[in-house]
C-alpha cells in the first residue's frame, strides 16, 4: 500500500470516528434555533476573532446564500 493511500485510509478513518462522536441532539437543537430565527424574522450574529472570526464569515456567508436566514451578521475583527 502507498503512503498516501495509509494516510488516506487514517485519516478517513479519524474523521469517521469524530463524526460518531457527534451530538446529533445539540445540532438539532441548533438547527432548531436558526430556524425560529428565520421564522421570527429575527437577525442572527456570529461572532469570532482571529481565525474564529473567518469560520463565522464564512458560515454566515454559507447561510445567507442558502436562504435559510436572510438576516445573518457576522461581527469579526
Amino acid at each position: 500500500m502507498k503512503r498516501s493511500e495509509e494516510f488516506s485510509n487514517s485519516y478517513l478513518q479519524y474523521l469517521t470516528e469524530l463524526i460518531a462522536k457527534l451530538d446529533r441532539s445539540t445540532i438539532a437543537q441548533f438547527a432548531d434555533l436558526l430556524l425560529e430565527s428565520r421564522e421570527s424574522d429575527a437577525t442572527t450574529f456570529f461572532l469570532g476573532n482571529g481565525g474564529s472570526a473567518t469560520t463565522a464569515t464564512h458560515f454566515v456567508n454559507d447561510i445567507a446564500l442558502g436562504s435559510m436566514l436572510p438576516r445573518a451578521i457576522s461581527f469579526t475583527k
